[in-house]
């Protein structure tokens, strides 16, 4: 052994403090595959896996780190820590291929609890993201902007403004709530804080979205400016708009002789004076109005209102129907009239003197067919109830204080509706008007407003009421400190920590509390501090010298009263000016001192203490095995594999024990013995021959092809499972496979299945069926191909387990016709404990 490395390794040893590295058990989650290659052979290569440091959900501490696997045969057989569940959430492993047939390329894995598992069943597409976790209150400094998810803004506006995008629409701003403002302050000028949209007989109001629309439905009456009447389906040519009678509904119709007064005053104008005199020109009932410009008579048929003077005979039609209404000055008189003979008075059928002014009163008898006067009824009749048995069309019922009267029953009738209990109002139940509750499906979420032509002062302050979190807000009435969500129910608060310099830290699942930073704590720290970050009084990693630099008689620092690593080339125990754990090597002995004041610094030769080398100058250095014929002092004493170092007082001298490291579970192979063929149910058709290869012969298990038998025989096997188990024993059956294929890759179809037999149990036990796989025999004539069946049927320590394969040749993934499969070899795979 070198001495020189000898001393600086131990010198690096003592630097370190006697690094210890103690191995712990940690749960492993096995990944296990068969990686091929497009044309169906095994891939092979290497597997670069790294990951940065995270807390499994065990709770084990997992550092940071890589690992390099060779990939032989497209084997690929590894354990991993879980990371589902780890802490910072969003954890995973990047898987980088380098291949043999020269592919290159990522992955990223995420290792659920248990195992074992595929690598299918690992590989994700999105690469999880690390949670992040910061202390706003303490972390988060200047104002942040719009782009980031925040305001922009540095502090609140004053009293009563409201927050707005500016006029730019660029940034947000604090201005008046009126004209311009963020919020509807009024409605139609009422300023009440609950306002209502009544809908009445055609006037309704609708809401979708942010869409408000005011519908109309029905006939508009007279009083609202219509006509009272759907005219869509009237009118036509020479038709005119007309009502009946006073207040009644328009309607579109022809002008019936009904619709012509009886006696109509025609006013002519200053030229209109000779009607009599071009009569003669003018067809039946028309006038002569005069003589246009080529000399043609004009005619036209009067209003009566506007005649005057004499008609002669043939202007006057022979028959003239009044429609039994004939004008009078005092106004409609109906019934039979007779005109009495020039300069004779009116006949009105028997009617005597009735103008008694007030009182009397036109009377009309049918059975004598005569008019007569009778006396008025004072006011039009007796004093009734509005409900009473007067009207016929009411049902009788004394007024009460806030009643309606509403239509009522099957056969409608007007009925009193006594009013409703506090706070409820009246609706409707598809048939009759009624009091009810309001109730919250009867209001919209969302009302908007269409056609409204006016929007005035509403201040945001009116709202009442707590806003819950589905709508946008905190669900809670009062919050003091930092919020905190709780799904759909409301906020609550972190109360705000009164110590300085507190951060706000994770103490459970979904709890948090103010706190110091624990700088030890794993979980609360991860990665490594930039130097920035660290004081210029402590040493830097790129302020250290390299690993192949050479140090002699040089300050750590450059400071003179730090630390020095002194070669001495004949006593560094003569060395007066020593500091504490200062080292020095001796040159002419090979030894290593290092300073161990007794006060102050090392001034004298019994405080320089001996390390290593000769303590007598003989100048040899030693490592000891088990202490084995040891007659020297201070020296290294390593025992076994691991190291575990306590101080030998007594034996001046350190003892450090070397016990087992590294995994403690290993993946082994164990040989199964193929020995029984199925011989019963297909005869046959599993068989051992004696196969030539060049330029050796063997013996070897062959499954037919053959289309009549399904499946096609069996192999029998069996091992005995070791009594070592690893803690996840992982066990798997190993398959080596051949074909003399030579023309095209072929599939081959086939079934492993397994009884595990425990000492004690009966070897009369139902096998258990792995899934059946469909295995690709490239064109090379007996290439090895090796499949890996992982069981679900795993064995325990010390059972015979009992495999069973056969080829499934009816298949229709089977395409290998005519060609049979060689069985090379059967093993166990599974994991034992070292």
């Amino acid at each position: 052994m070198n001495k020189r490395f000898l001393v600086k390794a131990i010198h690096a040893l003592l630097l370190c403090g006697l690094c210890v590295s103690v191995a712990q058990s940690q749960t492993l989650v096995t990944i296990t595959d068969t990686l091929k290659n497009a044309d169906g052979t095994n891939a092979a290569g290497r597997l670069l896996i790294s990951w940065d440091p995270f807390t499994a959900a065990s709770g084990e501490t997992i550092d940071g780190g890589t690992i390099i696997y060779t990939i032989t045969s497209g084997v690929v057989g590894i354990s991993l820590a879980p990371n589902i569940g780890a802490t910072p959430a969003g954890t995973s492993y990047r898987a980088q291929y380098y291949l043999t047939n020269r592919a290159s390329y990522r992955e990223t894995w995420v290792i659920p609890a248990t195992g074992p598992v595929t690598i299918a069943a690992i590989r994700v597409s999105i690469v999880p993201s690390p949670t992040v976790t910061f202390n706003a209150a303490t972390q988060l400094t200047g104002i942040v902007p719009i782009a980031n998810g925040g305001t922009g803004l540095s502090a609140l506006g004053s009293a009563d403004l409201c927050l707005k995008v500016n006029s730019g629409g660029t940034a947000l701003e604090y201005g008046s709530c009126a004209s311009g403002g963020t919020g509807i302050t009024s409605l139609n000028g009422l300023t009440a804080a609950t306002q209502t949209f009544a809908n009445d007989t055609n006037v309704t109001i609708s809401s979708a979205t942010s869409t408000h629309t005011l519908g109309w439905t029905g006939l508009l009456a007279l009083s609202r400016g219509g006509s009272g009447a759907d005219l869509s389906g009237t009118g036509g040519a020479n038709q005119f708009l007309k009502q009946s009678t006073l207040g009644g509904a328009v309607t579109v119709g022809t002008i019936a002789d009904a619709d012509v007064p009886d006696s109509i005053t025609v006013t002519l104008a200053a030229t209109a004076t000779a009607l009599a005199a071009n009569g003669g020109n003018c067809s039946g009932n028309n006038f002569a109005l005069g003589v246009d410009a080529s000399g043609v008579g004009e005619c036209a048929q009067p209003a009566f209102s506007n005649l005057s003077g004499s008609a002669t005979d043939a202007q006057i039609p022979d028959t003239i129907t009044a429609s039994n209404y004939l004008p009078l000055a005092g106004g409609t008189m109906t019934g039979e009239l007779a005109l009495a003979a020039s300069g004779a008075a009116l006949s009105g059928g028997g009617l005597v003197d009735c103008d008694t002014a007030g009182t009397s009163k036109l009377l009309w008898d049918a059975t004598t067919a005569r008019f007569s006067c009778g006396t008025d009824q004072t006011g039009g009749g007796s004093a009734h109830d509005i409900l009473s048995a007067t009207h016929t069309d009411s049902t009788a019922a004394a007024v009460s204080r806030g009643s309606v009267i509403v239509g009522q029953t099957a056969t409608p009738k007007w009925q009193e509706l006594v009013i409703g209990a506090a706070n409820t109002v009246l609706g409707s139940d598809g048939t009759d008007a009624t009091w009810t509750s309001l109730t919250d499906a009867q209001i919209p979420d969302t009302i908007t407003l269409t056609n409204i032509t006016q929007i005035t002062n509403r201040a945001i302050s009116d709202t009442t009421g707590t806003l819950l979190v589905p709508r946008g807000g905190s669900g809670a009435t009062t919050l003091t400190g930092l919020l905190q969500g709780n799904g759909t129910s409301a906020f609550t608060a972190i109360t705000d920590s009164s110590t300085v310099g507190q951060v706000l830290r994770v103490t459970g699942a979904s709890a948090y509390g103010w706190g110091a930073l624990d700088l030890a704590d794993g979980d609360a720290l991860t990665g490594l501090l930039p130097d920035g970050n660290i004081a210029a009084s402590i040493t830097r990693d790129s302020e250290w010298p390299s690993a192949t630099a050479t140090l002699t008689n040089k300050d750590i620092d450059g400071d003179d009263n730090d630390l020095k690593l002194r070669v001495h080339a004949t006593d560094c125990a003569g060395l007066t000016d020593g500091k504490d754990g200062e080292p020095c090597y001796e040159q002419d002995a090979d030894t290593l001192y290092v300073c161990e004041p007794t006060a102050g610094d090392c001034d004298t030769a019994a405080e320089w203490r001996l390390v290593s080398g000769a303590s007598d100058g003989v100048g040899y250095d030693e490592i000891l095995d088990e202490a084995s014929g040891l007659t020297k002092r201070a020296q290294l004493n390593f025992i076994g594999a691991g190291v575990s170092c306590v101080d030998n007082a007594g034996a001046t001298r350190t003892d450090c024990t070397i016990s087992s490291s590294g995994d403690s579970e290993k993946t082994h192979l164990i040989q199964a013995i193929c020995d029984t063929p199925d011989t019963v149910t297909d005869p046959g058709e599993t068989f051992v021959q004696a196969v030539n290869f060049a330029p050796v012969q063997a013996n070897v298990w062959q499954f037919r092809s053959d289309a009549t038998d399904d499946p096609d025989g069996a192999i029998f096997c069996h091992v005995r499972v070791p009594n070592n188990l690893g803690a996840t024993p992982a066990a798997a059956i190993v398959l080596s496979l051949a074909a003399n294929n030579t023309t095209a890759s072929k599939d081959v179809r086939l079934q492993v299945s397994t009884a595990a037999i425990a000492d004690t149990e009966s070897f009369d036990a139902a096998f258990v069926d792995e899934t059946a796989f469909t295995l690709l025999m490239p064109t090379v004539a007996y290439e090895r191909e090796e499949k890996v069946q992982t069981l679900t049927n795993q064995p325990v320590a010390d059972d015979i387990l009992w495999i069973k394969i056969f080829r499934d040749g009816n298949h229709a993934d089977d395409d290998l016709t005519g060609t049979n499969l060689l069985l090379i070899d059967v093993a166990l795979r599974i994991d034992l404990t070292l």
